[in-house]
């Protein structure tokens, strides 16, 4: 498995491998911002919440 993480990661790194990764992103940048602002939201919801426990205390 060792040797696979690190094929892949030289994929990753080379011209292609960015290419690929480029393609992903633009094909999926609204269903990837979406995801991000969902945890987004629930981390600072819980921050929010935790804040507030904390000056009630």
């Amino acid at each position: 498995m060792e040797g696979f993480g690190q094929i892949l990661s030289d994929f990753l790194r080379s011209d292609e491998g960015q290419e690929k990764i480029k393609n992903y992103v633009n094909t999926n940048r609204d269903s990837l911002l979406s995801r991000y602002f969902e945890e987004e939201l629930k981390k600072n919801t819980l921050e929010a919440e935790k804040a507030a426990q904390e000056e009630i205390a």
